[in-house]
């Protein structure tokens, strides 16, 4: 089986929108997907950003307190 994203050179959205859950990330039509499927919205909770990285030292620290 082969992956159908190469993490290597995704692109990561130019619109990023913080959520109440989490993060929003905002694909216009072409961006990563065909017209057809319109606007698409990857949204990651908090517990998984959080994984990411140490934000205490950050602007967005205290939506992980």
């Amino acid at each position: 089986m082969q992956d159908y994203i190469d993490f290597e050179n995704f692109k990561v959205s130019d619109v990023i929108l913080l959520d109440y859950n989490g993060v929003v990330f905002v694909y216009y039509p072409y961006e990563i997907m065909p017209y057809v499927y319109g606007i698409i919205e990857l949204r990651l909770p908090l517990e998984v950003v959080e994984k990411f990285g140490d934000f205490s030292d950050s602007v967005l620290g205290y939506l992980f307190k």
